[in-house]
């Protein structure tokens, strides 16, 4: 049976709950340090309370919690830092650090000509490294993963003036925007890429 690319862009992501899922703890700590005059508590036990009960509402429903364990740690680890610095932006600490270390990642495997998009793809199809001497396929992965990179480093290059400047408001708005809606276009535009070379490969393959 043919399976909708659609349907599995939606699949790979979480479909619209996922993605709602993963913003809404950054949105709750938002506005609560906005209208609670700063106070970094409430606004840190909001972000969390809300990524505990997303959690909780997947379990209940035997729902897959891939998309949602990542997003309760990674809002722990902030509200650990803000907790110990005392300063709001410290909450986006974690994610710069992750774009920084998924995006070295993925460059330097298109450098070492090991791109790890085709790696990821072709170890699902049971072939990992059969691909690598195939200079069209390799270039295709390499596109596809230079994609992934281009991604993490525009993420830094908005975020990181953001967070020098102090900017908090700017910060989290950044995050939201360039969080999942970019995600997804780079995941279809790699999906595309792949498809005719990487015979089963999916956009859920590319995650």
């Amino acid at each position: 049976m043919t399976v909708n690319p659609r349907t599995q862009l939606e699949q790979a992501i979480g479909g619209w709950r996922g993605a709602l899922e993963s913003s809404v703890p950054t949105l709750a700590f938002l506005l609560t340090y906005q209208f609670s005059g700063h106070q970094l508590t409430p606004s840190l036990q909001a972000a969390a309370a809300l990524a505990v009960l997303a959690a909780l509402l997947r379990i209940l429903r035997r729902g897959s919690l891939q998309f949602i364990i990542s997003g309760v740690i990674g809002v722990a680890v902030s509200a650990w830092l803000v907790s110990r610095t005392g300063n709001a932006k410290d909450y986006f600490v974690p994610g710069l650090i992750t774009n920084v270390l998924w995006g070295l990642a993925y460059l330097v495997s298109v450098l070492v000509r090991y791109p790890l998009i085709g790696v990821l793809v072709g170890s699902l199809e049971g072939h990992p490294l059969k691909w690598i001497r195939d200079l069209e396929r390799r270039k295709v992965a390499s596109t596809a993963t230079l994609l992934f990179a281009a991604l993490f480093a525009l993420r830094l290059a908005v975020e990181v003036p953001l967070y020098y400047a102090n900017a908090i408001n700017a910060l989290g708005a950044a995050k939201l925007i360039l969080g999942w809606p970019p995600y997804v276009l780079v995941v279809w535009l790699a999906y595309r890429l792949m498809r005719p070379y990487f015979g089963s490969a999916s956009a859920e393959d590319l995650l």
